[in-house]
């Protein structure tokens, strides 16, 4: 009798209904959760690649338009960039900086002595020296002028001043050296 309830309730048609409803429903679903949703997934992971990949072109061709500028008027940066190199000591040649020295303490009636010291020196951007000007307290200032007017990146570390048998003056510098020498 079981059996054949079971057959009447098969054949019903609301039951079948159901029951195709809800094996098409579990299709879906199996479809949705199975096949759309990674497919929208990555859909979404290569439009985020795409939306990437455009901003570093936009990155890079901004790039490429001031590489081509600095092209463009990189004659006109040379002089600049000539003189900002000129204005570093060179440290396999700093000659040009003994001269310098020298005409200023001439220029200033001072006799110089110049040593190399390597006190409070960051040795890989900078060279130390140390000026030993003999001569009156207003040709020292003087002196200390021209040094602060001086066509290379130095700072006086500090000054002494002596008063014995002739006026001293004792003057501690830094120069900055060329980076782009020191970097060969």
């Amino acid at each position: 009798m079981e059996q054949k309830e079971k057959q009447k309730f098969l054949k019903n048609p609301k039951i079948q209904i159901y029951v195709i409803l809800a094996c098409f429903s579990a299709f879906v679903l199996v479809f949705l959760v199975f096949f759309i949703f990674p497919c929208i997934q990555d859909i979404r992971k290569k439009f985020q690649e795409l939306v990437l990949e455009k901003n570093n072109f936009a990155a890079l061709a901004s790039q490429v338009s001031e590489v081509e500028k600095f092209k463009a008027n990189y004659a006109n940066y040379m002089q600049d960039l000539q003189k900002i190199d000129r204005t570093y000591l060179d440290p396999k040649n700093p000659a040009s900086f003994f001269e310098f020295l020298e005409n200023a303490a001439r220029v200033c009636n001072l006799s110089i002595e110049v040593s190399i010291t390597t006190a409070g020196v960051e040795k890989d951007i900078e060279s130390g020296f140390r000026v030993l000007a003999q001569g009156t307290f207003s040709d020292a200032i003087k002196f200390l002028e021209k040094l602060e007017s001086a066509p290379y990146l130095l700072r006086v570390q500090d000054i002494d001043f002596k008063q014995s048998k002739t006026f001293e003056a004792v003057f501690n510098l830094k120069v900055a050296k060329n980076p782009n020498i020191i970097q060969q």
